[in-house]
């Protein structure tokens, strides 16, 4: 959650920094934790509860499981939003906060003025929630396994080497790294054993009807399939549980 905090903001309040709390949590991380925890899930899977967050916090406090920590994390957004609009001293322009405030001074911009604080605001919100989930299962996976075997250890630090042979100089570019084929295996790796998203939206079935594992399923039905069954198909993958980036 903070590497995520850091690309979308260059300077946290400091009420909101980790430092503030006795066990180190920052709120906005605890607030965004909560949230995917419950809030998110009973959004998804009972769609008519998404419209209880627009209720008043009076109303909603009285939800034993309430959209509260959606709301405030919500809010804290919108307040590290106008603390980077009014910024007198940026210390990192190419965060995604100033980038959006500051788009419409770009010489390739169809924008004539500078997005509202409550797009930007919006466009940092959905990206905490795109990014908070599976950047945070896929690395320490990653990590975790690279760091358990000796071969591959070596093999990607090999690989890496050979395209950043300084590590004190600054790293290759994106598109450099993205071409490693061990690296790339690793990450999709690291990928299909934490799922990300469990299950995606539902689908309906188009006119024609569908087959799903044997079982006639009419036109008009609504299906959805979780990651898990897709990425543990051993007709897909041999060993589903063995961690191999081959």
């Amino acid at each position: 959650m903070m590497i995520i905090n850091e690309f979308m903001f260059s300077s946290v309040l400091k009420h909101l920094k980790s430092l503030v709390d006795d066990n180190f949590d920052d709120p906005l991380s605890v607030a965004s934790t909560a949230a995917v925890n419950w809030t998110l899930w009973l959004t998804r899977n009972f769609h008519i509860t998404g419209y209880l967050g627009y209720l008043p916090d009076w109303v909603l406090k009285r939800f034993p499981y309430s959209f509260e920590s959606l709301r405030e994390g919500g809010q804290m957004i919108i307040e590290l939003t106008v603390h980077e609009h009014d910024l007198a001293d940026v210390k990192n322009p190419d965060c995604m906060t100033q980038r959006l405030i500051r788009a419409h001074l770009d010489c390739k911009s169809y924008a004539g003025a500078p997005m509202s604080i409550e797009l930007v605001a919006s466009e940092a919100e959905i990206t905490m929630w795109g990014g908070i989930v599976d950047l945070g299962n896929i690395m320490p996976l990653g990590s975790f396994h690279t760091a358990s075997d000796d071969d591959l250890q070596y093999r990607l630090y090999c690989e890496l080497k050979s395209v950043w042979p300084d590590i004190d100089a600054a790293p290759s570019d994106y598109m450099t790294l993205r071409k490693l084929p061990l690296l790339h295996a690793v990450l999709m790796e690291s990928q299909r054993l934490t799922y990300g998203v469990v299950i995606g939206p539902p689908r309906m079935v188009g006119p024609s009807g569908a087959v799903v594992d044997g079982y006639t399923i009419p036109s008009k039905t609504v299906v959805a399939c979780s990651t898990y069954y897709v990425h543990m198909n051993e007709a897909k993958f041999p060993n589903p549980d063995k961690f191999d980036p081959q």
